[in-house]
């Protein structure tokens, strides 16, 4: 059935955005597996929109929040987001050089106590709040000559920041990693989805041992890469019959216009038609198996070209309230048109006013019809 709307979307010319907040979605087909996960997709329905706070604690190599041109996170910033009708932020965060040596690779309690505090804001707006290992490329990689002292020092970090976390409610989420792979490899391979998959397994099994609040929190497992590639998606496994599990990809489709290595050309037939294909995926390789899924990272990038952004807004917008997941839009708190910076910023992060309410509107209040 839902190929069959979303086949009807590529077809209908329904782009109009209306002022209303709330989703009309479709409810999620129900789980199939021999476990019972149906908690995670009432989370993901609740959560809405999102945006992410990027380039900001995730600034490499770590410990540095202005490290990447952006302002110091404040209350501030999230009580905007959650008046322009957000409901989830993504708060990555890079641990890289906050990483003591071994055996125990103690991370920088400083870091840690700033991570909480951040954290704090945003759960304190009532905003669901997602956090994770972001920009840990030069250690957490599907490739390396000690694989297994890579693992260590994965589950010793995810032990010190479920700790750290602990005492908040499930309506904060821990996000395993962002875009782990081999190098500069964006494609995946047997390999490397064997990697990927011990890794979902140490994060859910050392998380859930710290107990508490955790023992029972909803965890969030990346694709390779992130990737919303269809063998990408097929290399994915979680813990078997683990309950609260999230489905993660990213989505910069087509990358043509969205990125901005393309060539930013916006054709309509085109863009509907790659994105139905990657709903159809998610609804049949996760939904259809029993988990729900949030799309970590999505949006498009300024060219001065508003009228094509808000259009495409609406309909990666609309899809994902018909398939019932959660898009996460990128802002990296840049929204001028140099390319070299990839400009998906939606929100001034010094004065709180939104650079380009009709895209935020498109994606937030898109109601599906």
């Amino acid at each position: 059935m839902k190929r069959l709307i979303c086949l009807i979307l590529t077809i209908a010319l329904a782009f109009a955005v209306v002022s209303c907040g709330e989703s009309n979605s479709s409810t999620p087909s129900t789980p199939t597996g021999d476990f019972d996960n149906s908690a995670a997709f009432k989370r993901v329905r609740e959560m809405g929109v999102g945006i992410n706070i990027g380039n900001t604690m995730d600034a490499w190599p770590g410990g540095d929040e202005t490290a990447w041109e952006c302002e110091k996170i404040t209350p501030e910033l999230f009580k905007a987001i959650k008046e322009k009708g957000f409901k989830t932020v993504r708060i990555p965060v890079t641990y890289y050089r906050t990483i003591g040596s071994a055996p125990n690779y103690t991370i920088k309690a400083e870091w840690l106590s700033r991570v909480r505090e951040v954290v704090k804001m945003a759960a304190d707006e009532g905003l669901f709040v997602i956090t994770n290992m972001h920009h840990e490329n030069d250690w957490l990689k599907t490739k390396s000559d000690n694989i297994e002292s890579m693992c260590v020092e994965f589950r010793a970090c995810w032990k010190q920041i479920a700790t750290t976390l602990a005492e908040f409610d499930d309506k904060v989420m821990f996000e395993c990693f962002n875009e782990v792979r081999d190098g500069d490899n964006w494609n995946g391979n047997d390999e490397s989805y064997e990697v990927i998959n011990r890794l979902h397994n140490i994060f859910v099994d050392v998380v859930r041992k710290t107990g508490g609040n955790n023992a029972k929190r909803f965890l969030i497992l990346n694709t390779y890469a992130g990737s919303s590639a269809t063998t990408d998606i097929l290399g994915w496994k979680a813990p078997e019959r683990e309950p609260n599990i999230i489905a993660e990809v990213h989505c910069y489709q087509p990358g043509d216009f969205c990125m901005s290595w393309g060539n930013g050309v916006y054709n309509s037939e085109v863009v509907q038609s790659n994105l139905t294909d990657i709903f159809n995926d998610l609804q049949t390789y996760f939904i259809d198996s029993g988990y729900p899924v949030i799309i970590g990272e999505c949006g498009c990038i300024n060219r001065n070209n508003l009228k094509e952004r808000v259009e495409y807004t609406a309909f990666f917008s609309r899809l994902c309230k018909l398939n019932g997941i959660c898009p996460i839009w990128w802002d990296n708190g840049l929204s001028g048109t140099d390319l070299r910076k990839e400009n998906f910023g939606l929100i001034n992060r010094k004065t709180y006013e939104w650079t380009f309410p009709e895209l935020v509107d498109a994606f937030v209040n898109t109601k599906v019809e």
